[in-house]
């Protein structure tokens, strides 16, 4: 039985839709190709999804003032390295935890 979160990124890309996640941190992605921004193009699911996956340092600062920091794996489909920088797709989803943690 697949992951309910890979079925779900299955559903996205044949619709059309892009996606930027976390990748669970018992699923160690297989390196099929490293590329210049340190990210690298794996694969996801029975039907080996393609997916390119982000190793970065997450911090976010709590409203109470705890700081947490974390090393996160993200995957996505956007997968063209020189048009959806690492550095930019790590912050945005930042900005998204940030949100998400406040509410």
């Amino acid at each position: 039985m697949q992951e309910k979160s890979v079925i779900t990124r299955e559903i996205a890309v044949a619709g059309g839709a892009e996606f930027l996640c976390r990748s669970g941190a018992r699923h160690i992605p297989l390196i099929i190709k490293r590329l210049p921004d340190g990210s690298y193009l794996s694969t996801f699911g029975m039907e080996k999804l393609p997916v390119r996956i982000i190793e970065a340092w997450i911090t976010v600062t709590y409203q109470d003032g705890t700081v947490c920091r974390e090393q996160w794996r993200l995957a996505t489909s956007l997968t063209d390295h020189t048009r959806y920088p690492a550095r930019e797709l790590v912050d945005l989803y930042h900005e998204r935890w940030q949100v998400e943690t406040k509410i």
